[in-house]
């Protein structure tokens, strides 16, 4: 009855192609079962055999092996082992031993176990990891792209925005007025055209996170919307705004991606509304035992095919084939608007009739600020005067566009055109700010304000604004993280420049 049990299992052994063997501790004597010497690539070998065919395992591996069979055979330990073998055959095989002592009154009479040959997995886990390292190498230089993308466009996209924001402040006749509108509304859409890439790419490489503050949601909802009620003014659509009277004055939420989704709705809605009205609504609502904000866009534009609802929200898509001709875009607003209502733990749906109009509908969830400071935008004035700034920047333009707006603000400033020139200028006199590019030439951004942290060690710590237009790799955490005090992206926009400026001087 023992033999044919013993039969069976060695059968079964074979069939799923496993190689038995045991060792005899007193007599230390090998025994293997004809599948493990088929492992092996030793058919017709003998017990006899085994000492010859184990050296046909690297120098290492049998290192490794002759200690874990001593720890198994002087502390009972068992052992799972996956070693190269040099099969007479192939080139390179992958071996599974697993071994298991056989104990008595504290001593091990018998080491038996089993071979498995594991090339075949040991395969896939090199193919897939290699595939692993060529996609993230494909995302490296994916990312480096579109980070110098990110920089050669939005660095004279600044100038363009930057002195048209001036001449609009300036003395301007009036027929020029117009004309600059014109300039700076299509430099705001290559720019917002640029972001949606930007974003888009963040999103999908898990770096967009959010910056949770207390925010005046009305105020907000002013700021956002009154760029599109001006927008609207000489056309034949009316613009509705209804806030419930339950919604709070204050919450707390990402001020910048609650726009960013506000402001993608109102451009498609503007964008696609020629007659009637665009409506927008908030309102409160409790589900679950949770706090929602809930946000709806309706206009009474061309509407969305009902086949289209399903697929509103995917990257690149578009209403119909010819949207992007007539109207321009991206086809990636509503993808990220989608990815960003989700990431602030909420939902979007849209009901639309073609010919009739949509209705975007979102909801985020909210909670009250406990202390909030009840503050609004920081305007402009001549608080900063008499500070004395470095600026450090080697593109001509930016510092002609940067000087002007530091002289409307009374500051003095020196200029320095590379980091090393900073460091030299920091040692020679005292600043109250600096304003330093990250990329230039002889010395970078980083590598200088790494240098002046070294050299103020002991001292007074002088503030230190990043500037940039690379806004794929530059994420403001990892700026104050390498000693940088604040981070501007370009192109820079004054009101923003300022409140910093005054937050770090005050």
């Amino acid at each position: 009855m023992l033999q044919a049990s013993s039969e069976i299992l060695t059968e079964m052994a074979e069939m799923a192609k496993i190689g038995v063997w045991e060792l005899d501790v007193y007599q230390m004597k090998k025994r293997w079962s004809e599948e493990a010497f088929r492992i092996h690539g030793a058919e017709n070998a003998t017990d006899a055999d085994i000492e010859q065919i184990e050296q046909g395992y690297p120098t290492e591996a049998l290192l490794t092996l002759k200690q874990s069979v001593n720890e198994a055979i002087n502390e009972g330990k068992p052992f799972d082992l996956e070693l190269p073998f040099n099969h007479p055959l192939y080139q390179r095989t992958w071996i599974r031993m697993m071994g298991k002592p056989m104990r008595e009154n504290g001593q091990t009479l018998k080491l038996y176990g089993a071979f498995l040959d594991v090339s075949a997995r040991k395969e896939t886990e090199r193919n897939l990891i290699r595939a692993k390292e060529l996609a993230e190498e494909a995302d490296k230089l994916k990312t480096e792209f579109l980070s110098t993308m990110s920089h050669e466009i939005r660095t004279p996209l600044n100038a363009i925005i930057g002195f048209t924001d001036l001449l609009l402040v300036g003395e301007t006749l009036p027929h020029q007025v117009e004309s600059l509108n014109i300039l700076k509304f299509s430099a705001n859409n290559l720019m917002d055209l640029i972001n949606d890439v930007l974003d888009y790419h963040k999103i999908q490489s898990g770096k967009l996170g959010l910056e949770v503050v207390a925010i005046n949601i009305r105020e907000l909802l002013e700021h956002t919307l009154g760029y599109f009620r001006k927008q609207l003014e000489h056309s034949k659509v009316a613009m509705n705004v209804n806030i419930a009277l339950q919604v709070p004055q204050w919450i707390n939420a990402d001020r910048t991606r609650l726009a960013q989704v506000l402001t993608n709705l109102m451009t498609n809605a503007v964008k696609f509304t020629q007659e009637g009205a665009i409506t927008v609504s908030l309102e409160t609502k409790i589900e679950g035992g949770t706090d929602f904000l809930v946000f709806s866009v309706k206009d009474t534009g061309i509407g969305i095919a009902k086949e289209k609802l399903n697929v509103i929200f995917e990257s690149f898509t578009q209403g119909s084939r010819d949207t992007t001709r007539k109207y321009g875009g991206t086809g990636l607003g509503l993808a990220i608007s989608k990815k960003l209502i989700e990431l602030q733990g909420g939902s979007i749906s849209v009901e639309s009739k073609r010919g009739v109009g949509s209705t975007f509908t979102f909801r985020i969830p909210y909670s009250i600020p406990e202390n909030h400071p009840h503050t609004t935008a920081v305007a402009e004035d001549n608080s900063l005067s008499g500070k004395h700034v470095l600026l450090v920047e080697d593109n001509e333009v930016n510092v002609m566009l940067v000087s002007r707006l530091l002289k409307r603000w009374g500051l003095t400033f020196d200029v320095a055109e590379n980091g090393q020139i900073a460091v030299d200028q920091i040692t020679a006199r005292p600043y109250d700010l600096v304003l330093m590019d990250l990329h230039m030439p002889v010395m970078d951004g980083y590598k200088a304000t790494k240098k002046i942290r070294e050299l103020q060690k002991n001292q007074k710590r002088t503030p230190i604004v990043a500037l940039t237009a690379s806004a794929v790799t530059v994420v403001r955490e990892d700026m104050l993280e390498q000693g940088f005090d604040e981070l501007v992206y370009k192109p820079y926009p004054p009101k923003e420049l300022f409140a910093k400026l005054k937050a770090l001087l005050s």
